[in-house]
C-alpha cells in the first residue's frame, strides 16, 4: 500500500484552519493518520482565516522552501470573491488578479514538490448574503471562480480534487454559517485526498 508523503505543508483560509470542526479540520485529521503512519512524518498547517490570494502570494516563497515539502496542498477558499456592500460592490480581488496570483502561486508550488489543489466548496448563498454584517458572498462568484481555479490546473497539470458538495446535501456537509464545511464535511474532504494520495 502507498503511503502518505514524509513532509506535507496545507495552505488556505479559515477551512484549511480548521474552522468549525471539533478535530480541528480536514489537516488535523491528516495529520493524526501521518503520524500514526510513521511518527517521522510532518503535516504543516498554514491555513490563515481571512486570507486571499493578494496574502497567500506574498508570504507562499518564505513558507514552503524552508520546510522542504514531499507535497504541497492548496486550498484557495473563497474569500477573493468576498463582497463588502452586497451584489454591486467589488470582489476584494478581482478576478484577473486572483488568475495572476494563483498562476504566480501554483507555478511556484510546482517548482518545489508535487501539488494537490482542492477546488473551491460550495455553500448555501441564502445564508451568507450576507455572512456577516457587509459580508456577502454569491454562488455566481463562486462559479466563476471554480471554473478559473480549475482551468489553471488544468493549463499546468495540475491534480485537481472536487469534494461533492452540491445543492442537495449542503446541510449534511456544511455548519450553520452556510459557508463552512462541519465535520461531516471535513471528513469527506479528507477522505476525497486520500483518494488521490494514496
Amino acid at each position: 500500500m502507498k503511503k502518505l508523503p514524509q513532509k506535507i505543508v496545507v495552505f488556505g483560509p479559515s477551512t484549511v484552519y480548521g474552522k468549525n470542526d471539533s478535530e480541528g479540520g480536514f489537516v488535523a485529521r491528516l495529520r493524526k493518520l501521518s503520524e500514526q503512519e510513521n511518527n517521522n512524518n510532518i503535516v504543516f498547517n498554514l491555513g490563515i482565516s481571512g486570507e486571499s490570494s493578494r496574502e497567500l502570494l506574498t508570504r507562499f516563497l518564505l513558507e514552503v522552501p524552508p520546510r522542504k515539502p514531499n507535497l504541497i496542498i492548496l486550498y484557495p477558499g473563497l474569500n477573493d470573491i468576498l463582497r463588502r456592500g452586497g451584489k454591486d460592490s467589488t470582489r476584494l480581488v478581482e478576478e484577473e488578479e486572483t488568475i495572476n496570483n494563483w498562476t504566480q502561486i501554483l507555478s511556484s508550488a510546482q517548482s518545489l514538490a508535487s501539488v494537490i489543489v482542492i477546488l473551491p466548496l460550495s455553500f448555501d448563498e441564502t445564508r451568507t448574503t450576507p455572512l456577516v454584517a457587509n459580508y456577502y458572498y454569491f454562488l455566481d462568484d463562486a462559479k466563476i471562480h471554480l471554473c478559473d481555479i480549475h482551468m489553471l490546473c488544468q493549463q499546468l497539470q495540475i491534480l485537481a480534487v472536487e469534494v461533492p458538495f452540491s445543492s442537495d446535501n449542503l446541510d449534511e456537509f456544511i455548519s450553520t454559517d452556510g459557508l463552512h464545511p462541519n465535520s461531516k464535511g471535513h471528513e469527506l474532504i479528507l477522505q476525497k485526498l486520500l483518494e488521490v494520495i494514496l
